[in-house]
This record gives C-alpha cells, structure tokens and sequence, in this order.
C-alpha cells in the first residue's frame, strides 16, 4: 500500500509533509495527461517529458517522492497543464486565455505539437526572448 512509503519532498524546503494519498491523486493526474494526449501511461514516458530517469519518477508513482517545481513546470509547459492542477487537482486543467488573444493562438497551436516540436518550440522562444532582452544568445 502507498501508507507504506513516507513522503519525503515537499513543494517547498519548509517542513511541511504530504500523506502518500496525495502522492497517489498526483500520480493519476498525471497518468491523466499522458492518456489526453495520446501518450503511453509508463513511467519512462513521463520521465522522457520531464527529461529526469525512470526511477525518479517511480518514486512519485509510489508515493515516496513529489516532483519538483521544477520538474512540475517542465511537465506542464510540455503537456499544456497548469502545475497547480498537477499538484493539487484544483481549479482549471488548461490555462485559460481570452477569445482571441495571441496566448489563445499560441496554446491552440501548442496543443497540436507532438513532444517533440514542444521541444523544438521552446528552444525557439528562449532564443528569441535571449535575443530580444540583450542577452547573449546561444
């Protein structure tokens, strides 16, 4: 049973612990988004998007760990998902622009993207925000 692994990780570095059901609901949200899109339910594919190993993952699937913020948000940015609704179930799945919008355009055309256009995407509007803010650019 997941009662059986202690939750080590929190969002935060406070001391705040989460109960292995809340690891549970988390892991099935995410088994959620990777049936929407189409992909495999298998921890090695939600590794592959959170660009981490396969036995990270396991560790959340068992409830003995939670992502990270940082794995989180990959996650998110890569599946169209907001990372409130990862971690906590709240509130909307999608980020929710206004009819119309360039943010409406851009997640419209997002959706349609494969793993590994995402990628290529994300790469594309990092070397354009670097270029546009005078950073040196890569």
């Amino acid at each position: 049973s997941l009662s059986a692994y202690p939750v080590k990780h929190a969002l935060t570095n406070n001391s705040v612990q989460y109960n292995a059901g809340m690891t549970n609901a988390l892991w099935n949200r995410i088994l959620e988004v990777m049936e929407d899109m189409g992909l495999p339910r298998t921890q090695t594919a939600v590794a592959k998007i959170c660009g981490i190993t396969q036995p990270s993952v396991q560790r959340w699937a068992v409830g003995e760990n939670l992502p990270t913020l940082k794995q989180a948000v990959k996650f998110g940015m890569k599946t169209g998902v907001r990372v409130d609704w990862i971690y906590t179930g709240r509130g909307a799945k999608h980020p929710v622009a206004k009819p119309g919008s360039a943010t409406e355009v851009v997640m419209d055309l997002w959706y349609g993207l494969d793993s590994d256009d995402k990628d290529e995407a994300i790469r594309h509007l990092e070397y354009l925000a670097n270029r546009n803010s005078g950073k040196p650019v890569p």
